[in-house]
């Protein structure tokens, strides 16, 4: 009998030894994961992403030769994989909210084809759009943040050959998370309002004819910034 008094005392020994150890680890683990990803957000950075836009243009044409009048509306759209490099700061308010400015070009070209007619086709193409403003942030955790960004933008429109310069408005926003080491992972949604271009005027004694567009461009990014200057520790091995 003391044999297995013996026995069974060494097991429960053994056993709360080891949930003792396993309890160390997690919280080894818990500590670690906690080390490597708590950041503050405050810092000048640089970034790049990739991304998905969709420009779309509201055309419309207006023919007046008394005693007729035409007027005709179309919709076109383009889509394609763009890319952008962008430049800021922000700056962490307490343990909550973040505040920033940044600046950013996107470098892709979005070209779309329209016929108003059998035997006219007019194709326009938006391109080299940059953007400056400012964001809002809150953080959710230590690591992870929301924001909502908006500011000026600007872009080139091309029309049968011709150039125009289009400018506008951004709003938008997005989650970016602490990576460690001075990296940042963001992904962002943004819409741009360019407003209405005159495109095309033409008049004369009896008749006279315009052509204007409407644009606006939907994005969506996936990017990583790294702020300058920053000793964030990586993650490490979780064992």
């Amino acid at each position: 009998m003391r044999i297995w008094a013996g026995l069974a005392g060494f097991v429960c020994l053994s056993l709360s030894a080891t949930d003792a150890a396993q309890a160390e680890r997690w919280s080894n683990r818990h500590d670690r994961l906690d080390s490597c990803c708590a950041s503050d957000f405050t810092g000048i950075y640089a970034g790049i992403s990739i991304g998905y836009a969709h420009a779309g243009s509201e055309v419309t044409n207006e023919i007046i030769a008394p005693p007729v009048y035409i007027f005709t509306r179309d919709d076109i759209g383009a889509d394609d994989v763009i890319g952008s490099v962008s430049l800021g700061y922000d700056r962490q308010i307490g343990s909550a909210f973040v505040l920033g400015v940044f600046g950013d070009y996107s470098f892709g070209d979005l070209s779309s084809n329209l016929s108003l007619t059998a035997a006219s086709n007019l194709d326009l193409e938006v391109s080299n759009m940059w953007a400056v403003g400012g964001r809002i942030g809150v953080l959710v955790t230590d690591a992870m943040m929301v924001y909502a960004n908006a500011g000026y933008t600007e872009a080139d429109l091309d029309f049968e050959g011709a150039d125009f310069d289009l400018d506008g408005y951004f709003v938008g926003g997005g989650i970016e998370q602490a990576l460690g080491r001075g990296f940042f992972m963001k992904l962002e949604y943004r819409y741009a309002d360019y407003g209405s271009t005159r495109l095309f005027e033409s008049s004369s004694l009896c008749c006279s004819e315009t052509l204007n567009t409407d644009t606006d461009v939907h994005s969506f990014r996936v990017g990583i910034n790294y702020k300058f200057g920053r000793r964030d520790e990586a993650a490490t091995p979780l064992k």
